[in-house]
């Protein structure tokens, strides 16, 4: 229900009234669903890559850091917050 107590059915709401004026009233279903499941796809994406970036970085940050105690490079030992590029 809208804020006017209207349903929106009647014409009174703003996807109703664009999807009327270009001709598309008939494709609503679709094109909400097609939305949805972009928006879904999207966040399982961002997850996945997310999880990945995640695993590499941490993989990186102990390689790196096993590299910089066992090496010698003038330090007397290396602490994690020298390790990588910031």
């Amino acid at each position: 229900m809208l804020l006017s107590g209207r349903t929106g059915e009647e014409g009174g709401h703003d996807w109703i009234f664009l999807f009327s004026s270009l001709g598309l009233l008939h494709k609503a279903q679709f094109m909400g669903a097609l939305v949805h499941k972009l928006g879904t796809l999207t966040v399982i994406c961002s997850l996945v890559w997310g999880a990945c970036f995640d695993f590499c970085m941490r993989g990186c940050l102990w390689k790196n850091t096993i590299a910089d105690v066992t090496q010698p490079s003038g330090k007397s030992g290396a602490m994690p917050s020298d390790v990588g590029p910031w």
